[in-house]
């Protein structure tokens, strides 16, 4: 169940699942994996990209 009273822009929630079975053969270094979940678990809790472009006129905004 979400947060009733959420402000305005925060995501509703997310799900962020690795699942170790397709890594096989894929040799991932600790810092990239620990940057992999990071990056994932702030994307569940709403967070975009620092570099999207916005409006879609192909310039990222400042």
């Amino acid at each position: 169940m979400p947060c009733p009273w959420q402000p305005d822009g925060l995501g509703r929630g997310g799900l962020v699942i690795y699942n170790s079975e397709y890594w096989t053969g894929w040799p991932l270094s600790k810092a990239h994996l620990t940057n992999t979940i990071v990056h994932e678990v702030l994307h569940a809790l709403g967070l975009d990209h620092p570099n999207t472009d916005l409006d879609g006129d192909g310039t990222v905004e400042p």
